[in-house]
């Protein structure tokens, strides 16, 4: 035992949450790089911005559309980037030169003078979506075994809350002001991250030893005797290696491994077919369509106040009632919404009147877009 240390010392949750917050700080851009469109896309609309606004930059339906959609092309191509810079480099740093593209993603939409720089930014800002596997990852290999499970989940409420700034910030400042105003995140990221010290795992995997046991220090206190714990961590860290060796063939033919691989697959592809990025994008547009007499942006809020709440809910509970049935409880009512805002766009479609063609071409596009 290192001098100073006790065996009976209790581990401190303080850095341990420091660093859960400071990693989700790029979930919570990637909160609002999914939200971006739903306050923007309607200021450059033709058939909803201002006379002032057309003298720039008005989209066309279909541009509109691959605006919103270009973020999952840079989500796509951050994903073999950050398996490369993994293993290198750890996924503290792998966020920090993810951050990189993303703020430079956020120059050219607050630069844009043409459509072409509007693609060229979202696909920039798409590169976000890494942060979905890099946080939780990274949470999950500094935190104590009781507390892992819901801080990890912590990344989707920081998802929740980006896209909750989004909409409410977009409400009062344009889709220019609005969009430097989101491109202070990845800074913040690349400027909380560096003062914390990569994961012991990663140090370990680089027989790093020494500096493993002053990163485990770090998240567990000084005082703290991490002898035990940093042996459990380096039977992981070989157990790991042996995993990391096994072949594709192996995980397509072998049950042990098919059989998880085909259940997170299926989810992964259920979760992106539910269509709630889509919503996110258009969420204002639905509600104008809709004709509610409340502002169409005060009720894109409102939806997303009740996304926090539930996703915050879901933080606290997990560990006492396990990712399964919560899982199993949120696709009910997600099955049940989805019915109920399908059921919507068709009776509008279909038997509501409209007061001029252009009103109706307007819906019938909105409603195409989210089916």
């Amino acid at each position: 035992m290192i001098k100073n240390e006790r065996s009976d010392a209790k581990a401190s949750k303080r850095n341990q949450l420091l660093a859960t917050f400071f990693a989700t700080i790029g979930s919570f851009g990637l909160g609002t790089v999914l939200s971006w469109p739903a306050p923007t896309l309607p200021q450059l609309s033709a058939q909803t911005c201002s006379a002032e606004c057309r003298d720039h930059l008005v989209l066309s339906t279909e541009q509109q559309s691959w605006v919103a959609a270009l973020i999952n092309f840079g989500a796509f191509t951050a994903g073999p980037i950050a398996g490369i810079l993994m293993p290198r480099y750890g996924k503290k740093w792998t966020m920090m030169l993810l951050s990189v593209p993303i703020f430079i993603g956020w120059l050219f939409l607050i630069f844009a003078c043409n459509v072409e720089m509007l693609y060229v930014g979202r696909f920039l800002t798409g590169f976000s979506g890494a942060f979905s596997l890099l946080a939780p990852g990274y949470i999950a290999e500094i935190c104590q075994v009781e507390i892992r499970g819901a801080l990890a989940s912590f990344m989707q409420v920081m998802t929740m809350m980006g896209l909750l700034s989004t909409y409410t910030i977009g409400t009062w400042l344009d889709w220019r002001r609005l969009s430097a105003v989101c491109s202070v995140i990845p800074l913040l990221v690349i400027l909380c991250l560096y003062f914390i010290p990569r994961s012991p795992m990663f140090l370990l995997s680089m027989c790093l030893k020494e500096e493993a046991r002053s990163s485990l220090k770090f998240y567990r206190g000084g005082n703290v005797d991490v002898t035990q714990e940093l042996l459990k961590l380096q039977a992981s860290t070989e157990e790991s290696k042996n995993v990391s060796t096994v072949r594709a063939v192996s995980l397509l033919s072998n049950k042990t491994y098919l059989k998880p691989l085909c259940i997170s697959l299926m989810l992964m592809l259920l979760q992106q077919f539910s269509g709630i990025k889509v919503i996110s994008s258009y969420i204002v547009q639905i509600f104008q369509n809709a004709g509610s007499k409340f502002d169409a942006n005060i009720c894109s809020i409102v939806v997303v106040v009740i996304q926090v709440t539930g996703t915050s809910i879901s933080v606290l509970i997990v560990d006492k009632f396990g990712r399964r049935r919560l899982l199993i409880l949120s696709e009910i009512f997600i099955s049940i919404a989805f019915c109920m805002l399908g059921t919507f766009f068709f009776i509008q479609e279909s038997h509501l009147p409209c007061p001029t063609p252009e009103t109706c071409q307007d819906q019938v596009v909105t409603a195409q877009t989210v089916d």
